[in-house]
């Protein structure tokens, strides 16, 4: 009745937005202390009366708080629904604040279903917006799952490398609770190669715990340090140690007023201390704090009974020889293990069943040993690409190939055997093909460098040659006839002076197209309007384009003069053979080549007649002598396309 009213009351009445934030604050209250079903109905009125009054900052709490509810009840298709929610409300808004919850709460859906690949993709993206919104101290807090998730799997370099990015981003912040949890990831990465760099990162994670202000979170801290103190201690076989810690734990959860769920914590506190009890000797103490653990777990906890029962079934083996009791355990552990993809556990179970067990039973074993260290291996290759984590895990595999071997299975080692030699084969083979096609293309590319170098020198020497001709044109052959021109004059034969002087014009002419084009006197750019100013009449447009766009002080000096010497003929061209009146000139670059198209609304030709054969192959010379392009289409009364594509370099 109670509920009814919280989920009732609020929707009815018309609230300040003052109210309506107090309203809100007190429903996430109730939704602490209700049924499931019943929270997540009171978290969804909160978020409906955060929308209503526009209490942006709350309804993106309201959103994440629901998703929680939602993903603990394995409402699946609620949560998304929520999320798509979430995700839309952060798009209408442009709130990235909302984006980024919208990242995590992804990440830890995809963590639940032990992804995580697809986990740490989306709580990075989370850290990321959160950093993009200014939220710097909830982009703190996002490296704690990376680092879990770097831990998880094996990836120790990751760990250390997220850890110290983090640590300089968590001092920024002060935040004290993320940087004790930074601590404690990093303990528990190193406990099992350095139990004493493990002790000094705990030692620092109690440090920074001692300046959390929030109590209930330095408990859950102080806790959580101890579990994995003990667990180490406890790998290590320093079970005295491990007791000590676990006992510790133990008392701070039965004493504390603050803990909603102390069994969360009291199961492994309760397995390190039965496992530790074990370990020295203490076997009926151990066998009832293990079980005692079990029975605290719930439904939902498969990754502590999976845990357990591995426990459980190797004290039944190695202690109390009981292979009965061994094996039940061993198999319950199986089915928890394969229900939540806990494949290194997986691997565990089927290692100690092997160790007791026999014949065709113990090799059915052994080879799913094998598979399961090949699958870790491949999973773990993909996401760290640690090559010394490769060697190390295909040496164990070629132990175990061994093993294999000693227990009568040598076909299959061939198999396998024969298979890795191929694979190797078949990687030599490609780092050969992979070389030989790298050389060609670098021989090929080195040799069209060349080339193309040498055909710019080329382009030089004609230049100089065109130069030098202009030059014994106009100041030699020109100035003698000019001088045999006036003594005709002066002897009065006008037949002979009249044909001089239109052979010494003509000579000018070709000596003027000859000439060197000076682009260092006249830019390119005012060289083509000089050109289009020449030629422009009322009855001849000439449009020119993307003349501005390029920085011609970067184009080399013969790609410049051959544009040039196209374009000056095209337009003596259109103006004058192809009776056009308009004319359009068009410059275009990237990275890789410059482009010039013209193109006029002339008569047009026969691209293929002889008549036209001279110039358009001097034209086209010129532009393939820089390695580029020359292309022209032209339709009888439709007009003429020119098109010059050449490159800038060709390295």
């Amino acid at each position: 009745m109670f509920c009814c009213f919280i989920l009732t009351g609020y929707s009815q009445q018309k609230l300040t937005k003052h109210q309506a934030k107090d309203s809100i604050l007190k429903l996430f209250d109730y939704s602490l202390i209700g049924e499931d079903s019943v929270s997540v109905e009171i978290l969804k009125n909160a978020k409906n009366l955060a929308l209503k009054y526009s209490l942006d900052s709350l309804a993106v709490v309201s959103y994440c708080f629901l998703s929680d509810g939602l993903l603990y009840n394995k409402d699946t298709i609620s949560f998304f629904n929520n999320l798509n929610n979430l995700l839309a409300y952060s798009k209408a808004k442009k709130n990235k604040s909302a984006l980024a919850q919208y990242y995590k709460n992804k990440g830890v859906f995809f963590s639940q279903l032990h992804e995580q690949d697809s986990a740490y993709y989306y709580h990075h993206k989370a850290k990321e917006t959160f950093v993009d919104a200014n939220d710097f101290e909830r982009a703190s807090i996002m490296y704690i799952p990376l680092i879990n998730i770097q831990s998880e799997a094996g990836d120790v370099l990751g760990v250390e490398e997220t850890a110290v990015e983090a640590l300089s981003f968590l001092e920024k912040t002060k935040h004290n609770d993320a940087i004790a949890n930074v601590y404690m990831t990093l303990g528990l990465n190193t406990q099992k190669n350095n139990l004493e760099k493990a002790l000094n990162y705990f030692d620092k994670a109690l440090l920074h715990n001692e300046k959390v202000r929030d109590p209930n979170w330095k408990t859950i801290n102080l806790i959580q340090t101890y579990i994995y103190i003990s667990y180490s201690y406890t790998y290590h076989e320093k079970f005295n140690k491990s007791l000590e810690y676990s006992k510790k734990g133990i008392k701070i959860v039965n004493d504390s007023t603050l803990l909603n769920d102390k069994n969360k914590f009291l199961v492994t506190l309760y397995q390190n201390l039965g496992v530790s009890q074990i370990g020295l000797k203490k076997k009926k103490e151990g066998l009832k704090h293990l079980k005692f653990a079990l029975s605290l777990c719930t439904e939902r906890e498969l990754h502590q009974k999976a845990e357990i029962y591995y426990d459980l079934a190797y004290y039944y083996f190695s202690e109390e020889n009981s292979l009965l009791m061994g094996f039940d355990y061993a198999n319950k552990a199986l089915i928890k293990s394969k229900k939540i993809k806990f494949t290194q556990k997986e691997l565990e179970i089927y290692s100690l069943l092997s160790e007791y067990s026999t014949g065709k039973t113990k090799i059915n074993y052994l080879n799913q040993v094998v598979k399961l260290k090949d699958s870790l291996y491949k999973i773990e290759a993909s996401e760290k690409d640690k090559f010394a984590l490769v060697r190390f895990e295909t040496k164990r595999k070629e132990e175990e190939n061994k093993l294999l071997k000693q227990q009568n299975l040598s076909n299959n080692i061939q198999i396998q055997n024969t298979q890795q030699k191929n694979k190797i084969i078949l990687l030599i083979s490609a780092v050969v093909l992979l070389s030989v096609l790298f050389f060609i293309i670098s021989y090929t590319l080195r040799q069209r460098s060349l080339t193309y170098k040498r055909n710019l020198e080329k382009a030089e020497v004609r230049e100089e040659e065109r130069k030098e001709i202009s030059k014994i044109l106009h100041d030699k052959i020109a100035g003698d006839l000019r001088v045999i021109y006036q003594k005709t004059l002066n002897n009065y034969i006008p037949e002979v002076s009249d044909s001089l002087f239109k052979v010494n014009q003509e000579i000018r002419n070709i000596s003027h197209k000859l000439s060197t084009i000076n682009f260092y006197d006249v830019s390119f750019k005012d060289q083509i309007i000089n050109l289009v100013s020449d030629y422009f009449s009322p009855d001849f447009k000439i449009k020119v384009s993307g003349l501005n766009d390029i920085d011609w002080s970067l184009i080399n000096t013969p790609i410049k003069r051959t544009l040039y010497l196209v374009a000056r003929e095209s337009i003596q061209n259109s103006k004058k053979h192809a009776i056009a009146s308009e004319l359009n000139i068009e410059f275009h670059t990237d990275k890789k080549k410059l482009s010039l198209k013209i193109n006029d609304n002339g008569k047009g030709f026969d691209v293929d007649s002889p008549k036209y054969g001279l110039g358009l192959k001097s034209q086209k010379e010129r532009v393939e002598e820089l390695d580029g392009l020359f292309t022209l289409r032209s339709i009888l009364n439709n007009g003429t396309t020119t098109i010059v594509n050449l490159p800038l370099t060709n390295i």
